[in-house]
């Protein structure tokens, strides 16, 4: 996968990296190729020069176990760390977001654009020593779309018919637009899980993948031990002997771990940047594809009412709550893809001024007086979470508006407000899916992250037009009016683009963020050998 110099949303973050090999994108055409840039050259030799000491452990601290092993059922973007690591997937992406070569060595629409036709990298085995083959990949993807709670399906959900063409070749047909399904398959509904193990009792527990680590140890709320795949078919990703993910909830307990030495690299909370660095440790950030926002039930009162909805958007100071939240480390939101993103719409940046008197206002055009409205603010619980949680309800209590905060287990909010549909709103961070359309499925289009299935019928339809295209360029013009149309209607109130704090040792090579939910890329990294 492509390594080097990421600059997105103005931020650049330059971390050394080892490179397998020179990372392949699309052409005009939607066909995989392979560049040659001077970034990938640079990360290339940085990684290249470090003595390595392969037997070494890395050891990386999160704040929760996964939740779920099985990528097609997976509903958290928690999640994604850990399954990366063990299940790999169909195509990747690159520091721009653009799809490149995984277990798919390329990939091209045909007949107008109505298919895609795959063609899976040969010589690939699962951990159970079953081949990856087309046979494989059309059984996972038909999984992912018919399993019982599957959480992929609605990303893939344009494929109609799924053909081996041949041993190594998978053809995809489209009922719809299907422009969005290479990226969608460098996500959860592209990781492969060996189909002998589909029925497997323990898949949560012992994942049975084709990625660059097994798992040889789980302890819930502890740790994950992985060892490498011996047969894994990118073996210059793999630098080190065994890999650990710990569980440390406590973002101070997180810092104090890697400063004494039990742990190699983690991510901070934005108020330990300057102590970090004070501690000797690197310390890089990065804006992702990741954003904060309060989503609402828009089927049922209050916020069923466009007008109440853009009161709450003009009701929020978004310099403050990054002053305040992030300690300056953010950049303000009322969209959800961040500057520099294809999909990002620069029209609509000011939409939502902090303006309280106007959304007085507007809630008095939807029959509020202050004072009047109240309703119940779901909160995922950790101290981030919170801490905006509880910004935006004074934020809200300065217009006369109450929020009634109620804190649930982090794992356990997404089935309370969208299984559930238990409260009227939900603050916390949204993943940023591969593909900016699956975003917009998730949460504007009917299905489990929609309660009450409210949309849109402008932005339904901008959004089937903005999946028609199978080219980024072509995409991005498309997703414009579509932005436009999501942030008139205030879907939801965006609040920021947080700017993650990543810290590690000296003695950390490779370390690398993705374009998740501050998913670091563990593809590469490694320990220097002692001196």
């Amino acid at each position: 996968m492509l390594r080097g110099t990421r600059l997105l949303g103005g931020v650049t973050t330059a971390l050394l990296v080892a490179l397998a090999a020179c990372a392949p994108v699309e052409d005009d055409d939607g066909v995989a190729t392979d560049p040659d840039t001077e970034d990938e050259a640079e990360a290339t030799e940085d990684a290249a020069d470090a003595e390595l000491d392969e037997d070494a452990t890395f050891r990386y601290a999160y704040t929760i176990s996964p939740g779920r092993f099985d990528p097609h059922l997976s509903a958290t973007p928690f999640d994604l760390t850990t399954l990366a690591v063990t299940y790999d997937r169909l195509i990747h992406r690159s520091l721009e977001a653009e799809p490149i070569p995984g277990l798919a060595e390329d990939w091209e629409f045909v007949d107008d654009d109505t298919a895609l036709e795959l063609s899976i990298r040969e010589g690939v085995t699962f951990h159970d020593g079953e081949p990856l083959d087309a046979d494989a990949v059309a059984a996972n993807i038909e999984r992912a779309l018919t399993v019982e709670g599957s959480t992929a399906a609605a990303s893939l959900g344009a494929i109609d018919e799924v053909t081996v063409e041949d041993d190594m070749t998978v053809r995809l047909d489209f009922d719809g637009p299907g422009g969005h399904i290479p990226l969608a398959l460098s996500d959860r509904a592209g990781m492969m899980i060996s189909p002998e193990a589909f029925d497997n009792e323990d898949l949560d527990q012992q994942p049975v993948g084709a990625g660059m680590y097994e798992v040889v140890e789980y302890r819930q709320d502890d740790v994950t031990v992985f060892e490498p795949y011996e047969d894994y078919w990118d073996p210059e990703a793999i630098n080190i002997s065994r890999f650990e993910i710990h569980v440390m909830p406590d973002e101070q307990t997180r810092l104090n771990a890697m400063r004494d030495g039990q742990i190699d690299a983690t991510f901070l909370d934005h108020y330990q940047w300057d102590e970090a660095e004070g501690q000797g440790l690197n310390v890089e950030g990065v804006v992702t594809l990741a954003h904060y926002a309060m989503g609402f039930n828009r089927s049922t009162e209050p916020f069923d009412d466009v007008r109440v909805r853009q009161a709450i958007n003009h009701a929020i100071d978004r310099d403050a709550l990054i002053e305040g939240v992030l300690f300056g480390h953010g950049e303000p939101a009322v969209q959800p893809f961040p500057e520099g993103h294809w999909a990002h719409n620069p029209d609509v940046t000011d939409r939502y001024p902090y303006d309280p008197e106007r959304a007085q206002e507007l809630l008095e055009e939807a029959g509020y007086e202050e004072g009047e409205l109240e309703f119940e603010l779901i909160n995922p619980g950790l101290d981030l979470h919170t801490r905006t949680a509880e910004a935006v309800q004074a934020q809200l209590e300065e217009i006369g508006v109450t929020a009634d905060i109620r804190t649930v287990e982090t794992v356990q909010a997404p089935d309370i407000f969208y299984g559930q549909e238990q409260g009227d709103a939900v603050v916390g961070p949204n993943s940023g899916p591969a593909d900016p359309s699956i975003l917009i499925q998730q949460g504007y289009m009917p299905g489990f992250f929609n309660p009450g299935d409210h949309v849109v019928d402008e932005v339904a339809e901008l959004h089937t037009a903005a999946m028609e295209p199978p080219t980024v360029e072509e995409r991005s013009e498309a997703f414009q009016p579509l932005i436009e149309a999501i942030t008139e209607e205030a879907l939801a109130v965006y609040l920021f683009h947080d700017i993650q704090p990543n810290a590690w040792t000296d003695r950390v090579v490779g370390f690398n963020l993705a374009q998740g939910p501050r998913q670091p890329e563990f593809r590469g990294v490694g320990i220097r050998a002692e001196e």
